[in-house]
């Protein structure tokens, strides 16, 4: 007969060590034996894939440009479906195949590097820096664009979490309509980039210099005139922003100075989307050089006291309180504009089309480059820069306005081209105090 009084306590005997076992630091302790167990068992279980900043400093990242596009990978295939699951599977490697093929191969035949104690020893991980998680989202945004404002793109693609001091992402699942034409402007960005930090607001690198005039249709020689911005001194200076002005939509758009990816800390600027409305925040170099371009209209107008210079700074002034109206798109800007008599001329080319001049031949370059320095740093004019300067006064006002109203239009928008919407990254906080950040598939 079995005697149940003893069976009873047998088993609260036994029962009361694994209540003990069962208290969090013991399981926690457990854990982290069995995962050095098994790190140590299977070594390739403490290790992982590094897809490096580095891995990007070879040519190209995506096919070559001889390659035919149609011929270059699944983003020209018209595939949508098969995009889509590439990209937004939930596992990084597909996605940062398709994207980046070049630097992927070079990681994966690299030597792996430790996975860090905090992490599964059982879940796949690639450790890659926070320049290389921007390009993913980037370029995924590139071909989804309806992914959200620029705000929140980063979080639309990927989910940022902290697992005891170390930075995971997590890819977000999507039902975001894809579209052929934007994966193939994805596709030919990626094979024709030639240099990475002009998709970077980095304020350690500077371009050499900005196209101010390109060949234009029935132009069939233009001189190209490079003008230098090489140091940070020059990015605080009004003259790029007037160059936005001046030149075409087209250059506009590839210029090295608005560039899509931000990693600066953003300031509140001084305009107000409206009156006792929030400022819009800028990197503090764009405000600053906005600034300087209202500035030197205003020093301008102390010498010339001109009627054109007065309705440009009349803008400007709407510009800090009430910035929204002039960040609607394509028409609805054409009719705000069209309420300032600088922009009334119905003989007056759309700034939507073109930059500020017009026709890109119908000044010198010489004029350009002197209305650009001008900008750059105001100084008292000599009669003669006086006697240039006073037949132009009001092309000078228009350009310096449009260049104002694309820079506002790029970092609100992600293009300088009002009629358009682009794609701009803004790197969250959480992404900027770490070194590196570990890839983990769903």
């Amino acid at each position: 007969m079995v005697d149940w009084g003893l069976v009873a306590v047998v088993i609260a005997v036994l029962a009361y060590p694994l209540q003990v076992l069962a208290i969090p630091p013991f399981i926690r302790f457990f854990g982290r034996a069995g995962g050095w167990l098994y790190r140590h068992i299977w070594p390739a279980a403490g290790q992982c894939t590094a897809l490096e900043w580095t891995d990007f400093s070879s040519r190209p990242w995506h096919g070559t440009e001889s390659l035919p596009q149609a011929q270059c990978c699944e983003l020209n295939s018209n595939d949508l479906r098969q995009v889509s699951q590439l990209l937004f599977s939930g596992s990084w490697e597909p996605a940062l195949s398709l994207l980046f093929p070049e630097p992927w191969r070079k990681a994966v035949i690299q030597d792996k590097v430790s996975k860090p104690q905090q992490l599964s020893t059982t879940t796949q991980y690639i450790r890659t820096d926070p320049a290389v998680l921007l390009l993913y989202v980037y370029f995924s945004a590139l071909c989804c664009p309806s992914g959200g404002g620029s705000d929140s793109r980063f979080n639309h693609f990927v989910q940022l979490t902290e697992k005891k001091g170390v930075l995971v992402a997590q890819m977000r699942s999507t039902n975001d309509y894809l579209d052929c034409e934007d994966c193939q402007d994805a596709c030919t960005k990626l094979c024709s980039i030639t240099q990475t930090v002009k998709l970077f607001e980095n304020r350690e690198d500077f371009p050499e210099s900005l196209v101010l005039q390109e060949t234009y249709r029935a132009v069939p020689q233009v001189e190209i005139k490079m003008y230098p911005t090489d140091s940070r001194a020059s990015w605080r200076r009004g003259g790029w922003v007037v160059a936005v002005g001046i030149c075409s939509r087209e250059s506009v758009q590839s210029s090295p100075l608005l560039r899509p990816i931000l990693r600066n800390d953003l300031v509140k600027s001084s305009f107000r989307y409206a009156k006792d409305d929030q400022y819009m925040m800028l990197p503090e170099h764009v405000d600053d050089a906005l600034q300087r371009v209202i500035h030197t209209l205003d020093d301008l107008n102390e010498v010339f006291h001109d009627k054109h210079l007065e309705d440009a700074l009349a803008m400007t002034e709407q510009f800090r309180v009430g910035l929204r109206q002039y960040l609607t798109r394509s028409s609805r800007l054409r009719m705000v504009l069209n309420k300032s008599p600088l922009f009334r001329d119905k003989h007056y080319i759309s700034p939507l089309r073109r930059g500020g001049w017009g026709e890109m031949d119908s000044r010198s370059i010489d004029t350009y480059e002197f209305v650009i320095k001008l900008f750059d740093g105001y100084r008292d004019l000599t009669s003669d820069e006086k006697e240039k300067l006073k037949p132009i006064l009001e092309e000078v006002c228009r350009t310096a306005v449009i260049g104002m109203i694309r820079v506002f239009h790029f970092y609100k928008h992600g293009s300088a081209d009002p009629r358009e919407l682009g794609t701009i990254i803004k790197e969250p906080t959480l992404l900027k105090k770490y070194k590196h950040v570990y890839l983990e598939d769903r």
